[in-house]
């Protein structure tokens, strides 16, 4: 399981003499383990862990058992992990976040169906079932490298395929890869020509005691980021980057260079560039991650590349996250095993061009319930390729490229009176079922947007434009629409009717200008608020006709606010004028009764409504307790205007006495008060 290779350490190969000349007097099994576990030598620790789980006396040794499953899973040994798993739980300890992902992986991994369980616990039966959902989506097919040995992370560059392969080392005194007995590997680089593809060879490169070298990230044509494991003076030896370039063969390296942010206490690898060469991630196991390895940036500034950053827990986790891959427009791809996926290591994606992102798995059948990792796009082929090792159940790693089924969406916007094309409007298009955003490019006219959707879903899309109502549309590429690939729809928007009113800003009793005072525009129809500051005792703003507002003005303690009915549309040419008076606010206290309107038979089973009230001006809620008979007292001040919502639905008050749903409603004091939704 190359994949594992993230931190390498070096064991030159010419005997057991070595464990047993550091363990003379040591006769603990589990001692010698935990020394090769620390060493990094996983494949012997992993030996030494299941010849001391023979002994009865460790069966319910928990820190035993913990070190022993993790390290089984690592080597692909998922029964022994299981049986570490459920020890610990036997011996009546329970899992940890991460050992409950881990335990889930496991039993994923042999297909054991309480995986299913646990997930549902954690997430849902939905959930789970949209990992499957995409299966008509993708069309999966193997590269033709593969061979009996381990071929992982390819890279399509130009018209070559680079690849990364283990090597078995021949020599006699033989170098291998202490995590699990393996060799090392190397890039290999086939080329595609009109009969296919040709025999690959390795790259060539002019550098001593290189023990392993990829995966490679491309940028700028032929300059690239490459991963290499170099044998220095310290053990273990880590995985550092070098900045590379090939020359125009594709078989050679013209210069090797290593990278500043190298350091000699952790490993970096796994590299993806942007395409100008400015943005570098990479992996590291270095101190104050969040667990496992962790996936950080670099940013190439004039002084050199910056201070790694780590890119967070929405990204990163407890388990490992390793290999990532950024397209061309920002898409960074990666493979986790620290969330409830499809099992082992799961390929994600992000579109880091959205502020609030959203990690989204891959789905069934790129992802399957062994590891699947080192993904790789090529815009220009439209084509995805990543490794697995499904095939081998566990084993050795295979190359995959996968083709997208689509369907291809693109709206046309025009105004719903004149039927004019319309520009410079947004879009907001998301996945509906999923709650993920999918990104919207220019279409083929300069009032139209298009976007690629997958068959099967649900989509919403709002469009937004100054001076035009939002509209909303539903789409669906399920049935018909799946298999006719293309979607055009067209959205009429209706305009508003905009007026602008004139605000001016009084002293409640000098009646004086007052400036400096903060603006909110609470918009009562659409529900939003927009927020003005102003300097001066005057402001002009732009106001719909079809909406009601509650418009305040605050200055320190002071508020006051004015409500503003909706417009008929025969306005004349004068702009309206608004007063607002600022001054201390004074309380009233209302009494209001609200019962059942046909009492039941029992008092004690009658039904106490939750009654709530929204403060318009504060745009905040509370909760009102009630008191004997089912009496209301409610606080309100002179400044707010207020509604009244009964078990969640708002009640209008047109009278002092009504009926809502089954309750009755009587005012017993109103303070001077006719409405409590009152309109100064």
């Amino acid at each position: 399981m190359k994949r594992l290779l993230v931190i390498l350490f070096l064991i030159l190969k010419v005997g057991e003499t070595f464990g047993q000349t550091v363990f003379t007097d040591v006769n603990s099994l589990k001692k010698r383990a935990d020394y090769y576990y620390k060493q990094l030598a996983y494949a012997k620790a992993a030996d030494l862990y299941a010849e001391a789980l023979k002994k009865k006396k460790n069966i319910k040794d928990c820190d035993l058992n913990r070190k022993a499953a993790i390290l089984f899973k690592k080597m692909s040994r998922y029964e022994e992990a299981k049986r570490c798993f459920e020890n610990i739980q036997i011996s009546g300890h329970a899992l940890g976040s991460q050992d409950s992902i881990d335990y889930f992986n496991t039993l994923r991994a042999i297909n054991d169906s309480k995986a299913d369980t646990i997930f549902t616990k954690v997430h849902s039966r939905i959930v789970l079932n949209n990992l499957f959902r995409d299966s008509l989506y993708y069309n999966i097919f193997n590269l033709p490298f593969n061979t009996s040995g381990s071929e992982y992370c390819p890279v399509q560059l130009h018209k070559g395929m680079f690849y990364v392969a283990e090597e078995e080392d021949t020599s006699i005194v033989r170098k291998y890869n202490a995590l699990n007995n393996g060799g090392f590997a190397h890039i290999y680089y086939s080329q595609k020509g009109d009969t296919g593809w040709s025999k690959s060879v390795k790259v060539d490169f002019d550098k001593e005691n290189v023990l392993h070298i990829g995966p490679v990230a491309f940028y700028d044509s032929l300059k690239a980021i490459v991963n290499l494991c170099v044998k220095g003076d310290r053990e273990p030896y880590r995985l550092e980057l070098y900045s590379a370039e090939f020359d125009e063969s594709l078989i050679r390296w013209k210069y090797l260079s290593p990278i500043p942010i190298n350091n000699a206490e952790y490993s970096i690898g796994h590299p993806a560039i942007s395409m100008d060469g400015k943005q570098l991630f990479f992996v590291s196991d270095k101190q104050g991650g969040y667990g496992g390895t962790d996936i950080y940036r670099s940013v190439l500034k004039n002084s050199g590349w910056s201070e790694p950053t780590n890119l967070g827990p929405k990204i990163n986790t407890k388990g490992d996250e390793k290999y990532p891959f950024l397209t061309d427009d920002n898409i960074l791809f990666f493979s986790s095993d620290g969330k409830y996926g499809m099992g082992g290591l799961d390929i994600y994606y992000v579109d880091l061009l959205f502020k609030d992102t959203t990690v989204v798995n891959m789905g069934f059948p790129v992802n399957s319930n062994l590891d699947d990792f080192g993904f790789s796009y090529s815009k220009k082929a439209k084509t995805g390729y990543f490794s697995s090792n499904r095939k081998s159940n566990g084993g050795d790693d295979d190359l995959y490229m996968y083709t997208e089924n689509k369907v291809f969406f693109e709206l046309s916007v025009f105004d719903d009176f004149d039927e004019k094309e319309l520009v410079d409007y947004t879009a907001s298009l998301v996945d509906a079922e999923l709650n993920i955003p999918i990104r919207c490019i220019p279409g083929s006219s300069p009032n139209s947007i298009k976007a690629n959707l997958r068959p099967g879903h649900a989509y919403r899309l709002i469009i937004y434009k100054d001076d035009y109502k939002n509209d909303t549309l539903n789409i669906s590429t399920h049935g018909n629409a799946a298999y006719t690939n293309k979607i055009s729809p067209k959205i009429y928007l209706k305009r508003k009717h905009i007026y602008n009113a004139s605000l001016q800003f009084k002293g409640e009793f000098s009646k004086e200008n007052f400036s400096g005072a903060l603006i909110l525009i609470n918009n009562m129809t659409e529900n939003t608020l927009d927020t003005l500051d102003n300097n001066t005792a005057t402001a002009t703003i732009k106001l719909d006709g079809d909406c009601e507002y509650i418009i305040t003005s605050r200055n320190g303690d002071k508020l006051r606010y004015i409500y503003v009915e909706k417009k008929s549309f025969r306005l004349s040419d004068l702009v309206p004028y608004y007063n607002l008076y600022l001054g201390a606010a004074t309380p009233s206290i209302l009494y209001v009764r609200i019962k059942e309107c046909v009492p039941a038979k029992d008092v004690e089973a009658s039904n106490i409504p939750e009654v709530t009230v929204w403060d318009w001006v504060n745009r905040n809620q509370f909760n009102i307790t009630p008191g004997p008979e089912g009496d209301f007292q409610i606080v309100v001040m002179d400044d707010r205007l207020y509604d009244l919502l009964i078990n969640g639905k708002e009640v209008r008050l047109d009278a002092s006495e009504i009926v809502h749903d089954k309750y009755c409603i009587k005012y017993l004091h109103d303070s001077s008060r006719q409405l409590l939704r009152f309109k100064k």
